[in-house]
């Protein structure tokens, strides 16, 4: 069994990999790749593997954090939320200031700081990990973001000054990743993860497993990046999309690159990036890792 602050600093070191892996992914639609900026004029390859990079300590803190608490849970993620807002700083430093991983940031604190927790109460751990351990992280991350919405909203008539996420809420109670998080990322756990798991299984590359799990998150999420760019017509077209290119097999069709360079181009000239989808695809990587998916220890 490894040492507690070896296992946590290679955690975090799989965090980062999965950040990478999900940028390299190529072709994607609309997001930055190997070849390719996507709909971004701002970011390249280059700048993402430079930001994913950057959250290293934050991702270890995240778990120290989690691993040497004791209290409620939702007290916890006030915590976790509090080195969150220096790790976006570390982020935006190493990217003068553009940015890159602020969603996949939210994410992998509360599934980090949901993990450290989780391992300070098991009395031996090593990776990989069990099925019934993540299925206890999202537990432990369903009570520390508990009501997140109704706090981060509280009020909003109020504010004179609102950004874009909390204006979807007011006018659209439109909750995004928040929504997500407080239902303990059912994308993840019902969807995502699952179908990961099962291509891993089947023998399947680790590019095709990639492409068919970020399709999949594309079809159902609540992607706040594309509302933005696009508005909810473009939210509902992506989503269509992305069904249509898993109903004619997906990542499993011989020429499915060609069809995704296809989206890519369409994506671009309507300037729609799925970052949000993006981000789950980092997580669940990060998850299929920690399970020995694609990954030897």
């Amino acid at each position: 069994m490894r040492k507690p602050t070896d296992l946590l600093r290679l955690i975090s070191q799989l965090g980062v990999e999965a950040l990478i892996e999900e940028a390299n992914l190529s072709p994607k639609p609309g997001l930055v790749d190997a070849f390719d900026q996507g709909a971004h004029r701002d970011m390249d390859i280059n700048l993402l593997i430079t930001s994913a990079r950057a959250l290293y300590d934050g991702f270890y803190s995240y778990l120290c954090c989690g691993y040497n608490y004791q209290g409620e849970l939702d007290h916890l993620f006030d915590k976790i939320r509090t080195i969150g807002v220096d790790n976006e700083a570390a982020m935006y430093r190493a990217t003068h200031h553009i940015n890159t991983h602020k969603g996949a940031n939210f994410s992998f604190a509360l599934v980090l700081g949901a993990l450290g927790f989780l391992l300070s109460q098991q009395e031996e751990t090593s990776l990989p990990l069990t099925k019934k351990i993540i299925t206890s992280i999202f537990e432990i991350v369903k009570a520390m973001a508990k009501n997140l919405i109704k706090k981060d909203f509280k009020d909003l008539h109020l504010k004179a000054n609102l950004s874009y996420g909390e204006k979807l809420y007011l006018h659209h109670k439109f909750g995004g990743i928040r929504q997500e998080a407080e239902a303990g990322y059912p994308i993840i756990t019902h969807i995502a993860l699952p179908k990961l798991i099962a291509f891993f299984e089947a023998g399947i590359s680790k590019d095709r497993t990639y492409t068919e799990v970020l399709f999949s998150i594309m079809s159902v999420a609540d992607d706040s990046n594309i509302v933005h760019r696009g508005g909810f017509e473009s939210l509902a077209y992506v989503k269509e999309t992305a069904r249509s290119f898993l109903k004619e097999g997906g990542a499993l069709q011989p020429d499915y690159k060609k069809k995704v360079e296809a989206l890519n181009e369409d994506f671009k000239k309507r300037n729609l990036s799925p970052g949000g989808s993006a981000d789950l695809l980092a997580l669940t990587i990060f998850l299929g890792k920690l399970m020995g998916c694609y990954h030897e220890y």
